[in-house]
C-alpha cells in the first residue's frame, strides 16, 4: 500500500536515573512488511543499540504516522471548538476493579445532556462499541496492566484547564 513513516523512541537511563528520549526516525513500507515483522525488526535494533550504550534501554514505542487523506474527518475544526472542553469516558476493566479514563479533546458540545455525555447519541455508541470490541485487529486496554475495557462506568463533560499539548499562537 504505501511507504508509512516510523518513529522508535527508546528512552535511556543513566547510573544516576536519569532519563533521555533517543527518537529513531524509519519508513515502513507494510506492502512487503507485516507489522509483526516491523516489531520483530524494531526489538533487534533496540538490542543492538543498548549493546553500545553505558545506559539501560528502558522503555520503548513505536509511531505510526497515518495518511488521513482517504479518512472520513472533518476538513476543519468546528467554529468554536475548545480543546480544553473534554469528555471524560471511564471505562471498568476486565477481571479488574480499576476503571480507566479515556480524555477526549474538543468534544462535541452537541453530545451533551447536562455534564453527561449522551451514549445513546449514535455517533458516540459508535465509537464506544468500537473501543469495547473485541479484535483480532485491534483491541482497547488499560496501558499499564493491559487490561481490556469491559464496559462503560461513566461518561461526563470535563474541562481542562491546561494541558500541556496545547500549543497557541
Amino acid at each position: 500500500m504505501a511507504l508509512v513513516p516510523v518513529i522508535l523512541s527508546m528512552t535511556v537511563e543513566d547510573a544516576d536515573g536519569e532519563r533521555m528520549a533517543a527518537p529513531i526516525y524509519g519508513i515502513f513500507n507494510d506492502a512487503v512488511s507485516t507489522l509483526g515483522e516491523l516489531v520483530t525488526y524494531v526489538t533487534t535494533l533496540i538490542e543492538d543499540t543498548d549493546a553500545v550504550l553505558d545506559g539501560k534501554v528502558v522503555k520503548a514505542a513505536i509511531s505510526l504516522s497515518l495518511d488521513l487523506s482517504g479518512a472520513e474527518v472533518k476538513a476543519s475544526p468546528a467554529v468554536g471548538s475548545e480543546i480544553e472542553r473534554t469528555a471524560l469516558v471511564s471505562f471498568n476493566l476486565m477481571s479488574s476493579s480499576y476503571s480507566y479514563g479515556l480524555d477526549l479533546p474538543a468534544f462535541a458540545a452537541e453530545f451533551y445532556v447536562g455534564n453527561a455525555v449522551d451514549q445513546g447519541a449514535t455517533e458516540v455508541a459508535a465509537l464506544i462499541n468500537q473501543l469495547l470490541a473485541t479484535s483480532s485487529t485491534f483491541q482497547a486496554v488499560e496501558p499499564v496492566s493491559g487490561k481490556a475495557f469491559s464496559d462503560v462506568r461513566s461518561a461526563r463533560k470535563t474541562f481542562r484547564k491546561h494541558r500541556k499539548s496545547t500549543l497557541r499562537s
